[in-house]
C-alpha cells in the first residue's frame, strides 16, 4: 500500500501473473486512476474506501474463461486487490467510477487549499 500523495497514485499491490495496467494522474479537481481491464463488465469490480484506503477488487475471470474448448487462459488474480492510501484532502463521499471500452476510470475529487502565500515585513 502506498501513500497517494507521495507516490502519485502508484498501485500498492503487485499482482503475480497477468495484471491490470494502471495509469494515474493529478487533475485540476483531484486525482484520476485508470485501469485497463478488457473483457470485464461493470459487475466484475468492487471498489470501496475504508479509513482513507481506496481498494479496487477485480473478480477473477475463472468462470468466463473456463470452457470445453479453452486451451489456455490468463486470469486476473482476485485475491490481490489494488490499494491506494488517499491523502487527507480527498472528498471520499464524492469518488466516482465508470467502466467504458475496457477502461475502469476512478475519479477522486480533492479539496485544495488556497494559496496562503504572503510577505512578512520586518520592522
Amino acid at each position: 500500500m502506498y501513500d497517494l500523495f507521495d507516490t502519485f497514485l502508484s498501485p500498492g499491490v503487485q499482482l503475480s501473473g497477468p495484471r491490470l495496467t494502471t495509469k494515474s494522474r493529478q487533475t485540476s479537481d483531484g486525482y484520476e486512476i485508470e485501469l485497463a481491464a478488457p473483457g470485464l463488465s461493470r459487475s466484475d469490480f468492487r471498489i470501496n474506501v475504508d479509513e482513507n484506503i481506496l481498494t479496487v477488487q477485480v473478480k477473477s475471470l475463472d468462470e468466463k474463461a473456463s470452457g470445453a474448448n479453452t486451451l489456455r487462459s490468463y486470469l486476473y488474480n482476485k485475491a490481490q486487490p489494488y490499494r491506494w492510501k488517499l491523502p487527507e484532502n480527498v472528498l471520499n463521499e464524492q469518488i466516482t467510477a465508470r467502466y467504458d471500452a475496457g477502461i475502469l476510470t476512478v475519479s477522486i475529487p480533492a479539496k485544495y487549499k488556497e494559496n496562503n502565500k504572503f510577505e512578512i515585513k520586518v520592522s
